[in-house]
């Protein structure tokens, strides 16, 4: 399928395929979504006919413009050709392939017509062996620094100054592949941050897939296109261009050019000699540059394991999950505070293709406003912060990136995620250089966000993306039939964390738990579940180690229908109500506020089970022959 290339310098690398038809505008249904506030909402149209893609502006306020000028009917579109909107910028067909990262922009130029003369082109091994002996000291030396350079600044600073030394080198350029599950390469290193890599396609191919070392007899210095033409310029000074190794056989590329003095076949020799020394270097590099970055940021994936389920509505939540970590689109899961959807973000990464990536997770809510932005995208060096700041949407590049509590994403975050959803390419805060990231968005929410779509608060064509797949998790009151299973999993988790022994449950205190309503969720149910083992006695949990909230449910759902109170549980309830009248010597109010009721619900209560709530007399307490200092409970 044909693509259109973003060529505005703040959107270069973005490509978009455009299959049989694309709407181009702002609205979030158009397939290719327009940032420019002067485009229309359906501002212009791509479409094939007998295998030829034409562009037809769709009556937009401010035009389309083809190669510079107004498209008024539908007109035929060819490979080099310029569409602009506003200010935007798209290059139909360019043949290009444009690699951005952390580095300015490397651009590989394909289908280019070359004449080329005193090529010296041969195996990376074989021109290592043709090293000068002159050389070899200062490799040597090289291997030395390299090994005793202690972070990833030190490394890429002795890189530089070494091949600076040894080539003269006006402009250098490094190509990585990132981790898998992405395999692409990324623009890693650069001498230069206002210039990018131009590189036809054959040295590209060669150093890469044949393992190559090119001493290229000329180099690319201005790429542009204009009325329908691409224009290559090329300086006689030639590049050296050859393959770095990386892990699992994957292929990075070194680029050198010196247009002070042309590279001889000695200068190859040499240069194919470094790389076995460069390339582990690089992979030290990158390994501590990813664990510097790590440091001091969110990078704490959900750790509850999601457990087996016999409910029909966690059955079905967690099959849809399955399917949906199948695919590659963003995931929104909602749900009430405390159901578990961090849980099932993490089960989502874990069983992804992109499992072998990073999970990221950011809580929004738990973020200040103003350092959302950073906090994703990260900042440019320079700003505040001499170092910069990697964000996460950069940690989880390959990986899922997890973002609790999206509701809480600012205007302008919203803008900046929809770009990097849309394009696979964000810009960290005060950097004009866009970075490459290829991941995949889950985030969750606990309100109806799209009600926040129609109150103006939050963008539409962003809620569209976020929601590709919507899986909503089920309050735990609605999953009653599970939950003593939950229940014990997570009471045996606490005996083995504190180490207390628990044997069970008696079967009154069960029934009280599943009258309650657990407003908390899981996250509730979890901390209820460590405090009774906690206050536990001899490792058995009883109607006494609950507090009065919790051994009050079921009759606070019951209080008119009596009858279809389970017999344990009124004699729990009835238990309740005389400790709490002996223990605030029948003070009706002092007993509605201890058990969390209406006074005259308290009397009510109490007449059901036979108690005088007006001349209440506290049980007779007696002392037991064996003991003196015993006491007898109060007895029905």
């Amino acid at each position: 399928m044909p693509k259109l290339y973003a060529f505005r310098e703040d959107r270069l690398g973005f490509s978009f395929e455009i299959g049989q038809k694309a709407i181009l505008g702002r609205a979030p249904e158009c397939d290719l979504i327009l940032f420019d506030r002067s485009a229309s909402r359906h501002h212009a149209e791509i479409f094939n006919i007998d295998d030829k893609y034409y562009l037809a502006d769709l009556g937009s306020t401010n035009g389309t413009l083809l190669n510079d000028q107004p498209v008024t009917l539908q007109t035929r579109l060819e490979p080099f050709d310029s569409i602009k909107i506003g200010r935007e910028l798209f290059i139909f067909e360019p043949h290009i392939n444009i690699i951005i990262g952390p580095a300015p922009s490397a651009i590989i130029i394909e289908d280019l017509s070359e004449e080329v003369h005193n090529l010296v082109a041969m195996s990376a091994r074989e021109a290592a062996g043709r090293a000068s002996a002159e050389d070899l000291p200062s490799i040597t030396a090289l291997a030395y620094r390299l090994c005793q350079a202690e972070d990833s600044t030190s490394i890429e600073n002795v890189i530089k100054e070494c091949l600076q030394e040894r080539f003269g080198m006006t402009f250098m350029s490094l190509l990585w592949p990132t981790l898998p599950p992405a395999r692409r390469l990324v623009s890693f290193m650069t001498s230069h941050e206002d210039k990018r890599m131009l590189l036809s396609h054959a040295p590209y191919i060669r150093a890469l897939r044949d393992r190559q070392v090119l001493l290229w007899p000329h180099s690319i210095s201005e790429l542009s296109f204009h009325e329908g033409n691409r224009q290559v310029t090329h300086s006689d000074f030639p590049a050296l261009v050859g393959p770095l190794f990386g892990v699992n056989g994957a292929t990075g590329l070194l680029y050198l050019e010196n247009q002070n003095k042309a590279f001889t076949e000695e200068d190859l020799a040499a240069f194919a000699a470094l790389l076995p020394v460069l390339s582990p270097a690089i992979l030290r590099m990158v390994d501590r540059r990813g664990r510097e970055s790590m440091h001091g940021l969110y990078n704490s994936g959900a750790r509850e394991v999601p457990m087996i389920h016999t409910d029909d509505q966690v059955k079905i939540v967690f099959s849809t999950a399955a399917q949906a970590a199948a695919g590659k689109g963003s995931i929104l899961i909602s749900g009430e505070t405390g159901t578990g959807k961090a849980a099932l973000a993490e089960y989502i990464h874990n069983i992804s293709p992109r499992k072998i990536g990073r999970l990221i997770t950011a809580s929004l809510a738990s973020i200040q406003p103003g350092d959302i932005e950073r906090a994703i995208f990260g900042q440019a060096a320079g700003h505040g912060d001499d170092h910069g700041h990697v964000g996460l949407m950069e940690l989880a590049d390959g990986g899922t990136l997890f973002l609790q509590h999206v509701e809480y994403l600012p205007a302008p975050t919203q803008r900046s995620l929809l770009m990097a959803i849309e394009e696979g390419m964000f810009f960290p805060l005060h950097s004009g250089r866009p970075k490459a990231v290829d991941l995949r968005v889950v985030s969750s929410t606990s309100v109806d966000l799209w009600s926040r779509v129609e109150g103006g608060f939050f963008r539409e064509d962003l809620y569209l993306r976020l929601s590709g797949i919507n899986i909503s998790m089920p309050p735990l009151r609605d999953i009653k039939d599970d939950l003593e299973h939950i229940l014990l999993t997570h009471m045996h988790k606490a005996s083995r964390a504190l180490g207390i022994p628990f044997t069970g449950l008696d079967p009154a205190v069960l029934e009280c738990l599943r009258a309650y309503r657990w407003p908390g969720n899981m996250a509730e149910l979890r901390q209820e579940a460590a405090l009774m083992v906690l206050f536990s006695r001899n490792g058995r949990v009883t109607l006494e180690d609950l507090p009065d909230y919790l051994r009050m449910a079921a009759s606070s759902q019951t209080i008119d229908d009596d009858e279809h109170v389970p017999p344990i549980v009124r004699e729990a309830e009835r238990f309740q109500m005389i400790r709490a009248m002996a223990r605030c010597g029948g003070d009706l109010e002092a007993v509605a506020a201890v058990l969390g009721r209406r006074p005259e619900d308290v009397i009510l209560k109490m007449r059901s089970f036979g108690i005088d709530p007006i001349d209440y007399q506290a049980p007779v307490i007696t002392s037991q022959p064996k003991s003196p200092s015993q006491t007898a409970l109060p007895t029905s």
